[in-house]
Order: structure tokens, then C-alpha cells, then sequence
């Protein structure tokens, strides 16, 4: 008569510890999930750092194509002031010939003075022309330090969005760590079985 009254008894332990073995399934599919998040995570940091080494390469070549930019209106500006100053002096040899050709005196009073002011002319001309070329220089020395600098901002991008994923992707673990502690808790206990009432009591 104690066995028969300890019965209902037993059979309501093995149904707790088999209800307790239930969240084992779900706590693989919980484990599963955090792995693909995870990975998907540092996926994505990774991608991010890529796309931004991308870009700061191709920042980097249009900085170095700045530069070659510069010098080329650098040398540009200096070959066309040398034109214009051979190109003044074979105007004011002309007007040496046609001064001379007039029966004027080149060495005397206003001869002088109208080749001196065309040589005036050419000159600031000359000089237009190299500060020209320098201003657009300098513009493009300026974009190529600022794509240098954007290229190196860029870069840090790159490596603190891969940083973020790897912070994210830990707190993605630990989540999933304190989520499946409980139910593994409860899967390992012993269930407790209660102790039989004596008959007549």
C-alpha cells in the first residue's frame, strides 16, 4: 500500500524531469542562431574594413595624380613664360628694325622708350602667365593633402567598424552565453522525488 500511494508521485517527478530535457532543443537552436549572428557580425565588420581599404586606395591614386597634376602646371607655366619672353624679344627686335628702317635713332628719347615699354608688358605677361601656373598648382597640392588626409580617415573607418563588429560580435556571445546557462541549469538538475506518506497517516 506505500508503493501504491508513492506512485502518483514518481510519476509526477518523471514528468518534470522529462519536461526539464525539453529546453536542450531549443538551447542548440538558441546556440545555432548566435553562431550565424555572430559570424554575421564580424561578416560585416570585415566587409566595412574592405570597402574602406577600397576607397582609400583609390584616394591615395587621386592624390598622386594631384601631384603629378601640380608639377605638370608647374612645368606648363614655365615653358609658356620662356615663349613669351622669346616671343618679346623678337617683337621688340622687330620694332628695333622698323625704328631703325624710319630714320629714327634707336638709342634716343621716345625709340627707347616704346621698346622699353613693350618689354614692360612682356614681362608682366611672362609673369601672369608663372603665377597662373602656380596658383594651379598650389590647387592641386591642396586637393592631394586633403585626399591623403581623407584617405587615412578613411582607413581609421575601415578598422573601427571592424573593431565595433568584434565588441558587437563578444556581446552577441556573452547574450547567448547568459540565455542558455539557465535552461543547461535546469536540464542537469535531479529532479526530487518525494518521500511517500505512510498509509493511515
Amino acid at each position: 500500500m506505500a508503493f501504491l500511494a508513492a506512485v502518483p508521485a514518481l510519476v509526477a517527478a518523471g514528468a518534470s524531469a522529462a519536461s526539464a530535457a525539453l529546453p536542450t532543443l531549443s538551447t542548440i537552436a538558441t546556440i545555432g542562431s548566435a553562431i550565424a549572428g555572430i559570424g554575421g557580425t564580424l561578416m560585416q565588420g570585415q566587409a566595412a574594413q574592405q570597402a574602406a581599404k577600397a576607397q582609400a586606395a583609390q584616394q591615395l591614386q587621386a592624390a598622386e595624380i594631384a601631384r603629378q597634376n601640380q608639377s605638370r602646371a608647374v612645368f606648363k607655366s614655365q615653358v609658356e613664360a620662356q615663349e613669351s619672353d622669346f616671343e618679346a624679344a623678337q617683337f621688340i627686335g622687330q620694332q628695333i628694325s622698323q625704328q631703325a628702317a624710319s630714320g629714327i635713332d634707336i638709342g634716343m628719347g621716345s625709340a627707347v622708350q616704346v621698346r622699353q615699354n613693350s618689354a614692360a608688358v612682356a614681362r608682366r605677361d611672362a609673369l601672369t602667365i608663372r603665377q597662373q601656373g602656380d596658383l594651379t598648382g598650389q590647387n592641386y597640392y591642396n586637393q592631394a593633402v586633403a585626399l591623403t588626409q581623407q584617405a587615412a580617415l578613411t582607413k581609421a573607418e575601415g578598422k573601427n567598424a571592424m573593431l565595433s563588429s568584434y565588441l558587437k560580435a563578444g556581446s552577441q556571445a556573452f547574450s547567448a552565453i547568459g540565455s542558455v546557462s539557465s535552461p543547461w541549469k535546469r536540464t542537469n538538475e535531479q529532479p526530487t522525488i518525494p518521500a511517500a506518506k505512510k498509509f493511515g497517516t
